[in-house]
């Protein structure tokens, strides 16, 4: 099985499935869609893929990462894509497997704010989650993880 390539951190704490991660800085190709989550994820994902399979000024195909991350990226051909600097920051991570739904999404979401809150960490921002497989790999072998940034002491 190939390794997927995906930004470097280093884990501070760890208790369970919660991590307390400092990633160093990154760049991502990211796209904001709107609608139904299932939708939106793969409208999102399409405009991507025409991204990294040579829709860029350079015509160059992009190696396949999660998230999508290299030094330097080649300009999008499409204006709905935008490439951001994502500086170093401390995040507290809860990894989970299962499906894509609300209400596990919810649930996991209160799960890390609750275990932030018990940490006396003070969060910043909004969580986002990271889905590292294709939807039709099982869901209870799913890597998943939602996300919060965390302000640095």
């Amino acid at each position: 099985m190939a390794q997927i390539e995906e930004p470097q951190y280093k884990i501070i704490a760890k208790e369970g499935d919660f991590e307390l991660r400092d990633y160093a800085p990154y760049i991502v190709a990211e796209v904001i869609t709107e609608g139904e989550r299932d939708s939106a994820v793969s409208a999102g994902f399409r405009i991507l893929a025409g991204y990294i399979f040579g829709g860029n000024t350079s015509q160059s195909k992009i190696a396949m990462t999660a998230p999508v991350t290299m030094s330097s990226l080649p300009k999008p051909d499409d204006e709905r894509i935008a490439l951001k600097q994502i500086k170093s920051r401390r995040v507290a991570v809860l990894k989970f497997s299962g499906l894509w739904t609300e209400g596990n999404l919810n649930a996991r979401r209160e799960e890390l704010a609750a275990m932030i809150k018990k940490k006396s960490l003070k969060p910043k921002g909004e969580a986002t989650y990271a889905f590292y497989d294709p939807p039709w790999k099982p869901f209870f072998w799913r890597r998943n993880e939602v996300m919060q940034e965390i302000e640095s002491r």
